[in-house]
């Protein structure tokens, strides 16, 4: 079992070596599978299976990128602001290797970070034309097989991997994972693989091809709703009505959820208590029955901590940051403040204030599936950026910046140059 991460990692070299598409599409195939190898015991030479890929992968797309002359990182859009955004990262791996003298950490946050700045370019220069963005979703797709299995197994077959027990008692399937996060990515992933397929692709489709995709994403909400994730439910809202709203199909809306709530009511309120007990802790304290240190399973908590600790650091660390990744600050704003400081925190919120900008113009624009889907995740990261560190989560960083990019680069003919594209673009 140890072997065969190590197998997919050499699979994937192999492809870089024939094709670096290639290659790109076999790490989106093989990282739901590697990420079930994220223990000490599967270490080889000191890095895990998930570390090996989160170095090869930008790193060789990076040296890619530069020595190619198709390809480059200043014609993308807002790529000035990614380019400064890492290079204040950059200053704080500095800081972690030296105040806080762990060169390995350092390392480790570098590329957790790396692997969000390459994955902005990955898909826009790479998958631009309609025929290779119609392979990326269907590699999406089938890469979403196992993580669907995984769950059909435990939550509808009876089978027992691993669980946990979350608010309420109520107890979450993970599979093989770290932890439910990992899953509800690649839950999301698939939806929006398929969502997108569908628009793009659909005319054609025989019968079965339309089941799979019905029956995958019919699983991936499905196990959204059984890990019992706040943020889960919230983004599968969000993506419910950007959806809807952006198509103007308000009908839609009002039918749908007139359905949810007639299926709630012949669950005999199941589905009422679940969400009574995911969310009990909010509306407690919405009643005054909870302090609010306990809010998001005791977060507020941490986070109170973390700021105190914040403003008893020195003015030098409260403006450039303290020399630590803070990847367990289980809130992403505040992992940037106390890992890059005021300057740092400000410039990231310059950077997700202008994608978000972007995106809403241009979906505003042109109500393009791919332009609703980029709004759907700038929403789905500032979600999960309150409870959780997606800038520390190098697969979460490669989806959504991945797809966003694509979104504001746009895709081009296959007999259109780069050169000409842009100048429509400017």
């Amino acid at each position: 079992m140890i072997a065969l991460p190590y197998f997919l990692i050499l699979l994937f070299l192999v492809a870089f070596l024939i094709d670096v598409r290639k290659a790109i599409l076999v790490a989106v195939l093989i990282r739901p599978i590697i990420d079930c190898f994220y223990e000490a015991n599967f270490a080889f030479a000191g890095l895990k299976p998930t570390e090996y890929l989160g170095i090869l992968l930008p790193t060789f797309i990076f040296i890619k990128i530069v020595v190619s002359s198709n390809h480059g990182f200043i014609r993308a859009p807002l790529s000035i602001l990614w380019v400064v955004y890492l290079f204040i990262q950059i200053f704080g791996v500095v800081l972690i290797m030296t105040v806080g003298n762990d060169v390995m950490l350092g390392a480790n946050y570098f590329f957790r970070i790396f692997n969000g700045f390459i994955g902005y370019f990955l898909f826009q220069e790479f998958f631009r034309t309609k025929d290779e963005f119609r392979i990326l979703l269907i590699v999406h797709i089938i890469a979403g097989i196992f993580p669907m299995g995984m769950s059909i197994y435990q939550n509808v077959l009876g089978g027992v991997i691993r669980s946990e027990t979350t608010i309420g008692g109520l107890m979450r399937n993970i599979g093989f994972y770290h932890d439910a996060y990992t899953l509800r990515l690649y839950c999301f992933q698939t939806l929006a693989a398929v969502l997108l397929y569908w628009c793009y692709f659909m005319s054609g489709l025989r019968i079965i091809a339309r089941s799979f995709l019905l029956i995958m994403s019919a699983i991936a909400t499905i196990t959204v709703y059984k890990l019992y994730s706040k943020a889960g439910y919230l983004i599968l809202a969000e993506w419910f009505l950007v959806w809807n709203i952006a198509q103007k199909k308000i009908m839609r809306i009002g039918l749908i959820s007139i359905f949810v709530v007639a299926a709630g009511f012949l669950m005999k309120g199941k589905m009422t208590e679940t969400l009574d007990s995911v969310y009990s802790k909010e509306v407690g304290a919405l009643q005054g029955k909870e302090k609010s240190n306990r809010l998001f399973q005791g977060r507020v908590g941490g986070w109170k901590v973390k700021l105190s600790e914040f403003s008893e650091n020195s003015v030098f660390h409260q403006l450039l940051g303290d020399g630590s990744p803070h990847t367990g600050a289980h809130n992403d704003f505040l992992r940037a403040l106390l890992g890059t400081g005021v300057i740092g925190l400000v410039f990231y919120l310059v950077l997700l204030g202008s994608i978000a900008f972007r995106t809403i113009l241009n979906c505003w624009r042109e109500q393009s599936p791919l332009n609703i889907m980029a709004v759907m995740l700038i929403g789905m990261w500032l979600i999960d950026a309150m409870g959780l560190v997606p800038g520390a989560y190098p697969g979460y960083q490669i989806f959504v910046w991945g797809f966003i990019g694509l979104a504001l680069r746009g895709f081009v003919e296959p007999d259109e140059s780069v050169t000409e594209k842009e100048m429509v673009m400017v």
